[in-house]
This record gives C-alpha cells, sequence and structure tokens, in this order.
C-alpha cells in the first residue's frame, strides 16, 4: 500500500500505470455507478 501524500503528482493514485489503469476503466465503462432512473429520465426516453 503507497500512503496518501500530497506531493505524489499521481494521486489518489499511486503511480502513473494505476492512474492510467483505473482512468481507462472508468472511460471503457468496465466501471459505473448504477443508478435508478429518474422520472425526468424516464419521460427523455418515451420520445423515442
Amino acid at each position: 500500500m503507497v500512503p496518501y501524500r500530497t506531493d505524489n503528482p499521481y494521486r489518489p493514485f499511486c503511480c502513473k500505470g494505476c492512474k492510467a489503469f483505473d482512468l481507462g476503466a472508468w472511460a471503457s465503462e468496465q466501471f459505473r455507478v448504477e443508478v435508478k432512473p429518474t422520472t425526468e429520465d424516464l419521460l427523455d426516453n418515451d420520445g423515442l
């Protein structure tokens, strides 16, 4: 485990490689945060 330090240019990641891997996973939607659709979301989809 790498300590969280303010002088780490890659924080909150431990290194450049971990930053690239994690951000790449979010960008490719391998990582997702699930949310329930709102009423507005459902109304927006009715027009399709």
